[in-house]
């Protein structure tokens, strides 16, 4: 029986020199799993499969950066510009991170499950039209749909492309998609994004949507590490940052293998 003061928790069992990791030794996934599968097995308490750890992948890789613009990234660079130590550059950033930037795909998983559920026993286009009337008729927000810059997402593309290989173009991506359509048809320019095509795939994966725009977070963060780093590197500090003066100066486009 539990005193007031015991707690339980399903995650890590830590003794003397033994570290349980959902049930696994630690040592032993250091030598057989990568770290995505290891994160995995840390959000929803079992190791993926090969294509679920690639779809997995593919989505946070989708999301790791999007250039000097958004405005995590601003806030980071403003921390580091200032001195700040490299903890609290993150910490900015990712407390930027909300529901007009990147913290949208829980309100998108949510909106999917809700399209998805009340089509269940119907057609998917039909769902989704009516689920759109209903957004634009309370003048609501759809989640995951439109974009600043990207009338055409390329992130898009390729993950819907991956999930039809891997086996995860099943209905929450379909639905999105017949959102889309059905936008369109209505004369909204509101393409799915790259929140939206997450929180798509971040159903048909087995997710709940409290965990979502946390992998997104998760994902973003290399991002934001190597934006911090080089404002400290690179630029004078507590300058102005222009949001849209800087100009990139990396390696031209170049192709893998």
């Amino acid at each position: 029986m539990s005193t007031e003061k015991e707690w339980f928790t399903a995650i890590t069992d830590v003794a003397p020199n033994r570290i349980i990791v959902r049930g696994y030794r630690l040592e032993d996934l250091v030598r057989s799993v990568t770290f995505t599968d290891a994160a995995v097995l840390l959000l929803k308490g079992e190791l993926p499969g090969p294509n679920e750890r690639e779809m997995f992948d593919a989505v946070l890789v989708s999301a790791v950066d999007h250039g000097a613009s958004p405005p995590s990234t601003l806030a980071a660079r403003t921390v580091a510009s200032t001195g700040g130590a490299l903890n609290a550059s993150l910490a900015a950033g990712l407390l930027s991170i909300n529901s007009y930037h990147g913290g949208a795909v829980e309100n998108c998983m949510r909106f999917l499950q809700e399209a998805v559920f009340s089509g269940e026993h119907g057609d998917a286009e039909e769902a989704a039209d009516k689920i759109a009337q209903k957004y634009l008729e309370a003048k609501k927000r759809i989640p995951g749909y439109g974009h600043r810059m990207h009338r055409a997402d390329p992130r898009v593309k390729v993950l819907k492309e991956k999930a039809e290989k891997l086996g995860f173009a099943g209905s929450f991506v379909r639905m999105a998609l017949a959102v889309e359509t059905a936008l369109c048809r209505r004369g909204k320019e509101l393409p799915l994004n790259v929140d939206g095509i997450m929180a798509a795939l971040l159903c048909e994966m087995g997710y709940p949507p409290e965990m979502a725009n946390a992998v997104f977070m998760f994902a973003r963060l290399p991002g934001l590490i190597a934006h911090s780093v080089e404002e400290r590197l690179r630029q004078r500090p507590v300058r102005r940052i222009d949001p849209a003066g800087f100009r990139y100066d990396g390696p031209a486009v170049r192709d893998l293998g």
